[in-house]
């Protein structure tokens, strides 16, 4: 049962009665509907400091809206509202959350309004803006759309900074409003590249934003009755996971365990870029749809790792290993991203990037530096491995030094004592989103300190057990994957396994691919994509079909 929906349907119905015939929202109803939210949320364990911080900075937007005479006191509290009922959904963690909701309330109501305007104004008593708002839409329009072009903003969110610029423009100051746009225009003129498709699209918003705040001037009643638009927005808000799965149906005729591989590796290797790379999405969304392409060596450096346990053609390893060196720093390291994205100057090269690409390389033979002693030139009093190789804002990340104890095969006292106080501290992560990460960079370790390992195996069983839910999954299909290939390298026997490989294999896609999931994620940005799942899979059904069945069964 879906709980958050049907929260959802019914504080609509009756806000949206509230709206229409009191033409308020009653303070007893939000009341009421908070309690019960705040106690859904401390039932499912959501009720945390991020979870509060999220809220009130949604407070706060809302406030402000309101202060600009946007909407009433009432919509702002239960914009609130919807967004605590949202964030009882795991998958909704981040401060995009409010963005997401308001464009999906805003755009359809805007898109309502202008149409409501357009059958009502009266042509021959035309009232135009103001000289001084022409000119802020102006400045304004293409300061959003070099915004979008930069940072890049997504489209929905550039759409709905247009409209709130359009709200707002009389009721702000309108030399604070002139300043801030017009800043927003020197900024696009000295560091957006102009082309011509970029005059087009920006020429063709400003038309349409000149004429929308005609109409809405001309409009004799522009206050909207937000309640119904929340309850829609947080409907649509609630359907992208189903929009964002709706890809292809699963696969009907699944053929043997090595011909599901195969699909798997065919997919990949149409997939494969013709620099040698994978592509990967970098996303302001856990569903991964409003999503542009990361330039980014780590995802290229995994699939590798997978695909290197298989017998794949080896023009497949190739062209990927060339990537892996083109990219290779001056220095001998790797960095997250490569030149091509415009984050590439913003970052040091990283023990997770190094690691990962150098042991491709190594088993091919690639002649390399000393990493390891480089590694240990950046660890803190604790003996803990820093992420990055800069002195300078650096963090520690318990999945980052499950890699580098991959890496090195073998471990020191400290650090086998920070990977075991790690797996019961599922927040030990900096990137990675899910603790299955850590269990499967330290089921990959082969050649090891017995003593460590040997520690941390059972537990890391049961952790990864406890997680498994009654249809075999243990999550998404990603997560999945990565727990049975986990517990396969870790010698598990049990029935779990059979079950779990099962699943993963009816979720294969006709075209041999699974779907695409968060795989890690950083400040508002998740990252992710069909060949990443697609790779951990067909590995995990490689091990249950080589290691498993042949060597326990």
């Amino acid at each position: 049962m879906n709980l958050p929906l049907i929260l959802v349907v019914i504080l609509g119905i009756i806000t949206s009665y509230e709206d229409h015939y009191y033409h308020k929202i009653k303070n007893y109803t939000i009341s009421f509907f908070s309690l019960i939210t705040a106690s859904m949320l401390y039932f499912y364990g959501r009720l945390n400091l991020s979870m509060l911080l999220i809220l009130a900075a949604c407070f706060l937007g809302s406030f402000f809206l309101y202060l600009l005479n946007f909407w009433r006191g009432g919509d702002a509290k239960l914009f609130t509202l919807y967004n605590a009922i949202l964030l009882i959904h795991t998958q909704y963690t981040s401060f995009v959350t409010p963005l997401q909701l308001l464009a999906a309330m805003i755009i359809p109501a805007y898109t309502y309004l202008v149409i409501k305007s357009m059958c009502h104004i009266q042509y021959r008593k035309l009232h135009y803006p103001l000289p001084e708002n022409a000119i802020t839409i102006f400045f304004g329009v293409i300061g959003i759309s070099g915004l979008s072009y930069n940072i890049p903003i997504p489209f929905y969110l550039s759409l709905l900074l247009i409209i709130l610029l359009l709200f707002t423009i009389s009721y702000i100051n309108k030399t604070i409003m002139l300043i801030i746009n017009a800043g927003l225009f020197v900024y696009t003129l000295l560091f957006i590249p102009i082309t011509q498709s970029f005059l087009l699209l920006t020429i063709l918003l400003i038309l349409l934003g000149y004429l929308t705040n005609i109409i809405i001037l001309n409009t004799h009643n522009t206050k909207m009755r937000f309640a119904p638009w929340m309850m829609v927005g947080a409907l649509l808000t609630l359907s992208l996971p189903l929009i964002s799965n709706q890809e292809t149906p699963l696969i009907s005729n699944q053929g043997t365990i090595d011909e599901q591989i195969n699909a798997g590796i065919q997919f990949l290797a149409t997939h494969q870029q013709e620099d040698g790379s994978f592509r990967n999405n970098i996303c302001y969304d856990p569903y991964l749809i409003f999503c542009f392409e990361d330039y980014a060596i780590f995802p290229t450096a995994i699939i590798l790792e997978s695909l290197s346990q298989l017998p794949v053609q080896s023009d497949i390893i190739q062209k990927g290993v060339a990537y892996l060196v083109l990219h290779k720093e001056e220095d001998g390291l790797w960095k997250y991203w490569t030149k091509k994205s415009k984050h590439y100057y913003k970052v040091p090269p990283d023990a997770d990037d190094t690691i990962a690409s150098a042991r491709i390389l190594k088993k091919y033979n690639y002649t390399l530096i000393n990493i390891t002693e480089i590694l240990f030139n950046y660890t803190d009093n604790e003996g803990r491995f820093y992420t990055w190789f800069n002195h300078q804002g650096n963090d520690i990340d318990c999945v980052v030094n499950a890699n580098v104890f991959n890496y090195l095969k073998t471990s020191t006292p400290n650090l086998c004592t920070y990977l075991s106080s790690s797996i019961t501290n599922k927040s030990c992560s900096h990137y990675y989103l899910t603790p299955l990460s850590l269990y499967d960079s330290l089921s990959r370790v082969s050649e090891i300190e017995s003593s460590c390992l040997d520690n941390l195996k059972e537990k890391i069983i049961n952790n990864i057990l406890q997680t498994q839910k009654k249809d075999c999954s243990f999550g998404n299909d990603l997560d999945t994957a990565i727990a049975l290939g986990s517990l396969i390298r870790l010698n598990y026997t049990g029935p779990q396994i059979d079950c779990a490989a099962s699943l993963l294999r009816k979720k294969q896609k006709p075209d041999g691919s699974w779907n695409k999931h968060v795989w890690y994620g950083y400040s508002l940005y998740y990252y992710g994509s069909k060949e990443i799942t697609t790779a951990f899979a067909i590995e995990a059904l490689y091990l249950y079909q080589h290691t498993y069945l042949n060597s326990f069964r």
